[in-house]
């Protein structure tokens, strides 16, 4: 793997945050949101039959933002509506998403891969702007992907042992609150766990500031986001108390279906050979693999690591 030196401690009270929108902004998102409905409901009465079949009124929503109103309207226009529409705007994407794969935007040496990055300082930059790109889309399935974190937790026997348990990269804090819900002390940290979050803490899972010895287990399912693999695992091995757990969920490798997109910053090329790495680098025994699913167009399975007891 490619390896990278010179890293700085990012603060743990960094946070970013958008200014909000003025009253005559609110007034060009309402009425965006107004024509936007208009131009729907209009392709929809002057499509044919087949496409009107397609899609129902009652699932025409209206968009927070301005920006949003336009993108759908260009997806629309672009790729028409309904389920045959969401499967243009798929394959389009899989395909640029292969394209950029294969660019020279990424390191390729060995069953590895890494983003190229400028410097640390660069990676972290592009990280932190990943949540102002998918914070709509979280909380749109907020419901759905908080079941989706019970049931994965629920199904991890080893965890009903943890006390405690810190969540690496977990942006508005999910996967806490389903932990929650389970009678589990948990916090999260995250390069930008945007504004007011209760769940989840500024912070860098390369330089965590908790002290050694500290928690029960570690969950995390951005291993796709590191930069530095080693550094990393040595943080996770760090903060583990003796016989602690660290519970991953992990992607398909690139040989495997999965191509990484627009902010994976490390990835695999099969699941198999990454679990061997991680469990040398962390110095664990294997507790748990199982797979997990299909959760929408990805498939996912999770491993239970267990450092080894005083």
């Amino acid at each position: 793997m490619h390896r990278h030196t010179n890293l700085q401690p990012l603060p743990l009270t960094k946070r970013h945050s958008v200014p909000p929108e003025s009253s005559s902004a609110r007034i060009l998102v309402t009425r965006g949101q107004v024509y936007a409905k208009i131009l729907i409901i209009l392709l929809y009465i002057g499509s044919p039959l087949p496409l009107k079949s397609q899609v129902r009124l009652s699932e025409i929503n209206p968009v927070p933002s301005l920006q949003r109103v336009i993108k759908r309207i260009s997806n629309i226009l672009k790729y028409g509506l309904g389920e045959a529409g969401r499967e243009r705007k798929r394959a389009d994407k899989e395909r640029l998403r292969q394209e950029k794969f294969e660019s020279e935007r990424w390191n390729k040496d060995g069953d590895i891969v890494t983003r190229q990055y400028a410097s640390y300082e660069a990676y972290v930059e592009h990280q932190s702007a990943k949540l102002d790109q998918i914070a709509h889309r979280l909380r749109e399935t907020e419901d759905e992907d908080f079941a989706d974190f019970k049931d994965r937790f629920q199904g991890c026997k080893a965890l009903s042992e943890a006390g405690s348990v810190l969540c690496l990269g977990a942006r508005l804090g999910t996967e806490v609150r389903a932990l929650h819900a389970l009678n589990h002390f948990a916090i999260g940290i995250d390069l930008n766990p945007g504004e007011n979050n209760l769940h989840v803490l500024p912070g860098d899972f390369h330089h965590i500031a908790f002290p050694d010895g500290s928690v029960d287990a570690i969950y995390t399912n951005v291993m796709d986001h590191v930069f530095d693999l080693e550094k990393v695992m040595a943080e996770i091995n760090r903060l583990l108390r003796p016989g602690g757990l660290f519970i991953a969920d992990l992607l398909q490798g690139f040989d495997e279906g999965f191509v990484p997109g627009e902010y994976e910053a490390t990835h695999w090329r099969n699941t198999d050979e990454f679990i061997e790495r991680l469990r040398n680098l962390g110095g664990f025994g294997i507790e748990e693999d199982r797979n997990i699913g299909q959760r929408r167009r990805d498939t996912w399975r999770q491993v239970v690591f267990r450092k080894a007891p005083a």
